[in-house]
């Protein structure tokens, strides 16, 4: 098993309907399967490591694209609510995202510091250079998922389970 994060690049007014509707909300997040979806499987953590320097959630930019901004609710999804950006916070993370490239990623890449911090899945230490290379693949598809969403002016869900 393990945890695993989805992304959903959707209209705002579905997120505000799902906000204000239980009914719409379990709709919705018990079959995602007609949502625009992205999958980060377990890089999840790694990715956000790399993005923002951190193992814990931060304000900037970058550090709402896999964690998200506000609660849709207070249903726990596994490892917390559902979270969601507006479209503006969408193209707000997709330019903060369009300036980091692989070289910066890289460099943030401290396969030691990751599995102190406790950095999910515990695995960069044992993998390292094949483990950097699934994160930065994963990153070019996550930049360009939200580059594609705030084009479309979309909002974008979000949870951990």
């Amino acid at each position: 098993m393990g945890m695993y994060a989805s992304l959903f690049a959707v209209p705002e007014s579905l997120v505000d309907e799902m906000r204000r509707d239980a009914a719409t909300r379990e709709e919705w997040l018990g079959d995602p399967s007609e949502l625009d979806t992205h999958q980060l499987d377990k890089l999840w953590h790694g990715l956000h490591y790399l993005m923002t320097g951190s193992d814990q959630p931060t304000n900037a930019p970058v550090g709402h694209a896999i964690f998200g901004g506000a609660a849709l609710s207070e249903d726990d999804m596994g490892f917390g609510p559902a979270t969601y950006l507006t479209p503006a916070e969408v193209a707000v993370a997709a330019v903060a995202m369009k300036q980091l490239d692989a070289k910066d990623l890289r460099a943030r890449f401290d396969p030691a510091d990751m599995s102190a911090r406790g950095v999910y899945p515990d695995i960069w230490v044992r993998e390292g250079e094949a483990a950097l290379d699934d994160l930065l693949a994963a990153y070019e598809k996550l930049r360009s998922y939200y580059a594609r969403a705030a084009d479309k002016g979309l909002a974008m869900l979000m949870w951990i389970a």
